[in-house]
């Protein structure tokens, strides 16, 4: 089995341009993943809401942190950029 390569929007850390948002700006993000793996997946420094599972909307939930990715499944995140700061 080969081994698994995380990448967001298709760059591999460290080569990534960082993500710049303005404090207090509404960012939506997808998480997708291409593997045959379920992975969890979390933001530093934010918390955020699960609007949509595998593109159906809406979905209503709490604030969290983190949340699992199904494989080849998809999960639409939002969250407010209200901590500035250089997360990872």
């Amino acid at each position: 089995m080969k081994p698994y390569s995380w990448a967001l929007d298709d760059a591999y850390w460290p080569d990534v341009a960082p993500l710049m948002l303005t404090k207090g700006q509404r960012v939506e993000i997808d998480l997708v993943n291409h593997s045959m793996m379920p992975h969890p997946m979390h933001l530093h420094g934010h918390s955020f809401q699960v609007i949509a599972i595998d593109g159906r909307r809406p979905v209503h939930g709490a604030v969290r942190d983190t949340v699992l990715v199904a494989s080849m499944g998809s999960v639409r995140i939002a969250f407010d950029a209200n901590d500035p700061g250089r997360w990872a």
